[in-house]
């Protein structure tokens, strides 16, 4: 489980971002699964959008690729779910200073 402060650091990294992956309502299919798995490992933080569903389709596909690929759900707005995890390098985490333990 993330910690707060860095959920939104996380959210706004992900502002820009345009989503990397494109689900249907069927879900994932093999090759949209290695995509996910290749584009996790190279920036731990994706964009995808799930097309074809409405919003509790997508809440239900959501939760399934958390569940199925071990990640965090950052945010979901519409169709387009964030999601978030950390690979060996964990660059995103190295770059995150935490507002919090200035005061220590």
């Amino acid at each position: 489980m993330l910690d707060k402060p860095f959920k939104m650091f996380l959210r706004g990294k992900a502002h820009h971002l345009q989503p990397l992956l494109m689900v249907g309502k069927g879900g994932l299919s093999d090759a949209v699964s290695k995509k996910l798995e290749h584009s996790l490992m190279h920036h731990e933080l994706v964009k995808i959008k799930i097309q074809g569903a409405d919003k509790n389709e997508v809440k239900e596909i959501v939760e399934s690729l958390k569940v199925e690929k071990k990640l965090e759900i950052i945010q979901t707005v519409g169709f387009t779910a964030t999601v978030y995890r950390q690979n060996d390098e964990a660059v995103l985490h190295s770059e995150f200073k935490n507002p919090s333990k200035d005061f220590d």
